[in-house]
């Protein structure tokens, strides 16, 4: 067994952040920010060739103090952070066998859309892919890879000042690919 855990604050002044859905790349100003949050991971080999993971972040992240031009939004979670990231997996490879199957989800919890905190909270998510790989020679791999396994629906949406924009992610995929290692 492998863990490790930390808590961890980042402070800053002056920071900024890129418009959403801005085609000049233009940034504005958050202020002072905060962020607090602590990261928890293990890992874990129970058999030969059997190996599991885990790991959650959780962190807060507000303005202290705002832009002048923006003073409502003192206190307020800076937007588009979520406050919890997650993955977990199993991969089985036995040595004696030339093949690998594993199976991971990775997720986040929502955020903000805006720093007026007004648009409300999107994004959450967990997906789950599923890999077979079969091992051809010591330096060639091929794998088929199922991803968003439970066919989930979720999105990526943002806040343009005027409306909310919603960017699906892709359903239930397969890919193939082949590996080589030089």
């Amino acid at each position: 067994l492998t863990a490790r855990a930390a808590v961890w604050q980042q402070t800053a002044t002056g920071e900024l952040k890129r418009r959403l859905n801005d085609p000049s790349g233009e940034f504005d100003n958050l202020g002072a920010t905060r962020r607090r949050g602590f990261d928890l991971e293990a890992s874990v080999q129970p058999l030969s060739g059997l190996s599991a993971w885990a790991s959650w972040s959780h962190q807060k992240a507000i303005i202290r103090v705002p832009d002048p031009a923006a003073p409502l939004t003192a206190g307020n979670e800076i937007d588009h952070v979520p406050r919890n990231v997650y993955t977990a997996g199993i991969e089985w490879a036995p040595t004696t066998l030339p093949w690998r199957a594993s199976l991971w989800g990775n997720g986040q919890s929502s955020y903000e859309l805006n720093t007026a905190n007004s648009q409300g909270r999107y994004g959450d998510y967990f997906q789950v892919t599923a890999e077979l790989a079969y091992r051809v020679t010591k330096a060639i791999e091929l794998s088929a890879q199922v991803r968003n396994l439970t066919n989930d629906r979720y999105e990526y949406v943002w806040y343009d000042g005027t409306q909310r924009l919603h960017a699906p992610a892709d359903p239930r995929s397969v890919f193939g690919a082949v590996r080589a290692r030089f």
